[in-house]
């Protein structure tokens, strides 16, 4: 998916961070280490957010389009009849 695309490699990167965390016995700083992917998994949250924020509004301002479309239609069409009632 292109909106998720730039999102996927730093997931993976959690991945392997958590990955290496739980299964790694070389790690020194297992703290620093889960700081990090806090950290990591935070910003991807955001970011997520950011994304889901944006398709919401996107699709507030499609529905206002379509409304606003179809209001002028209907204002024409009402206007075309009461100016043809009045040629009469």
């Amino acid at each position: 998916d292109i909106e998720t695309a730039d999102l996927i490699p730093e997931l993976k990167e959690a991945e392997k961070i958590f990955d290496s965390l739980k299964s790694s016995t070389e790690i020194k700083d297992p703290a620093a280490v889960k700081d990090m992917l806090i950290a990591k998994l935070a910003i991807l949250e955001n970011r997520a957010q950011e994304r889901i924020n944006l398709h919401k509004r996107m699709n507030l301002l499609y529905q206002i389009m379509v409304i606003s479309g179809m209001l002028i239609i209907v204002v024409m069409i009402i206007y075309s009849i009461y100016m043809y009632s009045q040629r009469k």
